[in-house]
């Protein structure tokens, strides 16, 4: 049989469960979201300097990647990873085209940083040239 010593310990931990939870609530987050926003058009990618390695028929294309939105960019807050689509040619004319992540995570509005991208051309070619072809968000 149950005392009202027992009872009443009992009823109390319901609520203090509920206290506790409603203190993990999203609406006490100081973090503010983005709502999955794009900055495809807002990240430029400029410099480029282009290093062929015939021996593994791949071209790394290191680029300045400038934020050109006067907000910050940050995928931990909710902005979406930019896909870059780069495409190689090769001195036959063949066309090799590849969707590399920006290696970019987060960027302050107006600032600056570095980043490469890989592109495979294909054994057995010669490579001629580069085009960035599209820069999306997925």
């Amino acid at each position: 049989m149950m005392t009202m010593k027992t009872i009443r310990a009992w009823a109390v931990l319901p609520m203090l469960a509920i206290a506790v939870l409603s203190g993990c609530s999203k609406s006490n987050d100081d973090v503010a979201t983005t709502d999955g926003a794009c900055f495809a058009d807002k990240l430029e990618l400029s410099n480029p300097v282009v290093e062929d390695l015939p021996s593994s028929h791949s071209v790394i294309i290191t680029y300045d990647v400038k934020n050109t939105s006067s907000e910050d960019f940050d995928i931990q807050k909710g902005h979406r990873p930019v896909y870059v689509k780069v495409s190689a040619t090769t001195t036959s004319d063949k066309v090799y085209t590849e969707e590399n992540l920006l290696t970019v995570s987060s960027l302050s509005a107006g600032s600056t940083t570095s980043t490469k991208l890989l592109v495979d051309y294909g054994a057995g070619n010669a490579y001629k040239s580069y085009s960035i072809d599209q820069k999306i968000c997925k």
